[in-house]
Parts: C-alpha cells; sequence; structure tokens
C-alpha cells in the first residue's frame, strides 16, 4: 500500500517518497480472505476489500522491490507474490520474487537479523549500502 500511496496528498512529502519495497509474505489480494473463517472479525465488502488490495492499485513510487514469501507459506501467499511481482513489472518496476526456504509469515522476519543470509544481503544491496 505505500508504493501505492500519492504521498505528495498527504502534505508536504514528495510524490516518490518511497524509493524501493520489500513486502514479506504480503497480502496483495484481500478478496479470497473475505471468503474464509477470518471474515466475522474482519467484515470487509467486497469494495473494502478491493481498496485494501495493493494488486488492483497502480504503483505510484517506481523503485525496485523484493517480492519475498516464506517457503512454508500456503499457495495462496505464493501466488499472490508471483502475481504482485508481475503486475509491478508491468509497470515497469523491477520486481524479484524470492521464497525462503521453511519460512512462514511471521518466520521469514527472522532471518532480517543475519547479515549472511541471501534475502538480508538482497535487501541491503537494493538500499545501495
Amino acid at each position: 500500500m505505500m508504493i501505492a500511496t500519492d504521498w505528495s496528498k498527504e502534505g508536504r512529502l514528495p510524490k516518490n517518497l518511497i524509493k524501493g519495497s520489500a513486502p514479506l509474505s504480503g497480502l496483495f489480494d484481500i478478496e479470497p480472505h473475505r471468503h474464509s473463517q477470518l471474515q466475522p472479525d474482519i467484515r470487509l465488502t467486497a469494495r473494502e476489500a478491493k481498496a485494501m488490495s495493493p494488486m488492483y492499485l497502480p504503483p505510484i513510487a517506481k523503485g525496485p522491490s523484493i517480492v519475498a514469501v516464506g517457503g512454508a507459506e500456503p499457495d495462496l501467499f505464493h501466488w499472490q507474490s508471483l502475481e504482485y511481482a508481475a503486475r509491478l513489472r508491468f509497470h515497469r518496476i523491477k520486481a524479484d520474487y524470492v521464497a525462503t526456504p521453511g519460512d512462514n509469515h511471521f518466520a521469514i522476519t527472522d532471518r532480517l537479523g543475519n547479515a549472511r543470509d541471501p534475502l538480508t544481503k538482497a535487501l541491503i544491496a537494493q538500499m545501495g549500502l
């Protein structure tokens, strides 16, 4: 959602505030969750789900992206991550898809404390550090 936001509308921020992104095990299309066991708690309408789904919003920020997903995530996470990376590429944004072995939605961030980890290295390289 951060790269689909026009930050110039949020005060004195530049439109290109975000220089790159790295969604980790992201939910890019919220609609399927309306039809899951979560719906009684989240109570989303179809309109709300579409408005909150980065998959259907044009990216404003044009910086590179690393779309990473935990290897142990359900297929829906993999499909959405692959599709989102493809959509970014359609908008001429450099987007790499990365699946991290054995990780789930929460464990994927654990590796970020290890400077030798391939995902961490990719993120640091993307930042130009």
